[in-house]
């Protein structure tokens, strides 16, 4: 949810400090993006540390792609 705020926030018209003022018009977006690159950076380097630690037969199980089209669609409890 943050980085989806963060891209908005840059791509957003209405900024803290207007894009008009000359040199401090874009420190706002860079801010936000030098923060948006670092919270990516740092939920990448947190699942790339958890996938590490799992067993390779859990991995196959949740890396495996369904066989045809219809599998992918997600199935409900079955009603009596």
């Amino acid at each position: 949810i943050s980085v989806v705020a963060g891209l908005m926030y840059f791509l957003s018209p209405v900024d803290a400090i207007p894009d008009f003022i000359p040199m401090f018009g874009m420190l706002d977006d860079i801010a936000v993006l030098a923060w948006l690159m670092k919270t990516l950076d740092d939920e990448l380097n947190a699942f790339r540390l958890w996938r590490r630690r799992q067993q390779p037969e859990k991995l196959a199980v949740v890396e495996r792609l369904p066989d045809t089209p219809e599998q992918l669609q997600l199935q409900g409890p079955k009603k009596p």
